[in-house]
């Protein structure tokens, strides 16, 4: 007698996979590596959809801005010149493409800096946080199109700081 002759086998084997699939389920789904995977590749889809919907609905800088006037306007207004900040760019780099920056601050209670390019096409290059207890320093490299002015803007204290420098550019780093 051959497996498939015998007529109660075939139904034991699926009794078997039946209560090791009901053990193991909550949800009335397929039993399976593949379909958890199927499953749970689609929850997370729809997780991180959601996670990104909320965080793009949150207030913030605008980093499309055209104009330095939008892009100021973005960060809240027209900041105060900062007697307290200190902006290091060198007054003249052969490549536009990797100009050092570094912004420092002697406030107290810095939330945030800001580090914009007004010869840039969307001149504002960098939003860095400050958490509270971190020093209020740093240090990046920015692409210009041309020569013009770097700003530095810091918020403390829910209000506005900045000041800037003119460097020259020999070749600009902008397409």
């Amino acid at each position: 007698m051959s497996d498939t002759d015998h007529p109660i086998q075939p139904r034991i084997v699926d009794q078997a996979k039946e209560s090791r699939c009901a053990s193991r389920r909550t949800l009335p789904v397929r039993c399976g590596r593949r379909a958890f995977l199927q499953h749970g590749g689609a929850t997370l889809a729809v997780l991180a959809c959601g996670l990104f919907a909320a965080r793009s609905s949150v207030a913030g800088p605008d980093f499309g801005a055209r104009s330095m006037r939008e892009a100021l306007a973005s960060l809240g207004g027209m900041p105060a010149t900062g007697s307290q900040l200190t902006l290091r760019v060198p007054e003249t780099v052969e490549d536009g493409a990797v100009v050092p920056v570094a912004v420092e601050t002697a406030l107290e209670e810095v939330e945030e800096i800001y580090v914009l390019v007004a010869s840039n096409p969307f001149p504002l290059a960098a939003r860095f946080d400050i958490p509270p207890g971190t020093e209020p320093a740093i240090s990046l490299r920015v692409k210009m199109a041309q020569s013009g002015d770097v700003h530095a803007v810091v918020r403390s204290g829910g209000m506005l700081y900045g000041t800037s420098r003119r460097t020259l550019v020999t070749v600009g780093g902008c397409a």
